[in-house]
């Protein structure tokens, strides 16, 4: 939250705000790092940034998906993992790495998952290492959708 519009919604002078902005976030940055999520914990990664304006005519277009279309220091790679614990209180962990590997997403695991937690994560080859470390399944997004739409066929034909 922006200093200024905390000072306005708390009704104190700016500098206030600001102050108390800066001790909300030390507070927060000390909260993670003893941080342990438990349960079913979801993975994933994320690249951010480095956009890059679409040209007019199609055929002058770049396919941006590819990560050596995008420029190294434009984009950032977010690594996050989110607790799914059924209980309504569910805790997020991110953190900023280089690119999408198995050392990061080891590290943060190491770290910040306890070791009877589940993770489940997509089919990227920088996860398979994880299985050493806590029990670990690997989602298949394609087959879901795949299977998503044989399903809503079968409904289909079977209306007709």
């Amino acid at each position: 939250m922006a200093a200024l519009h905390l000072s306005r919604q708390l009704g104190v002078q700016y500098k206030t705000a600001w102050v108390l902005s800066l001790k909300i976030k030390e507070a927060l940055g000390l909260r993670r790092v003893g941080m342990k999520l438990e349960g079913q914990v979801q993975m994933d990664g994320k690249y951010a940034g480095g956009h890059i304006k679409p040209e007019n005519k199609a055929e002058e277009r770049i396919d941006r998906r590819l990560k050596k279309e995008v420029p190294e220091h434009e984009a950032a790679m977010r690594a996050g993992a989110c607790e799914k614990n059924g209980s309504g209180f569910e805790r997020t962990f991110t953190r900023i790495v280089r690119e999408e590997q198995g050392e990061a997403a080891w590290a943060t695991v190491r770290d910040h998952v306890r070791q009877d937690a589940i993770v489940v994560t997509d089919e990227h080859p920088s996860y398979a290492d994880l299985a050493g470390l806590n029990q670990h399944r690997q989602v298949n997004h394609a087959w879901r959708e795949s299977e998503r739409s044989r399903r809503a066929l079968e409904f289909d034909v079977a209306d007709e």
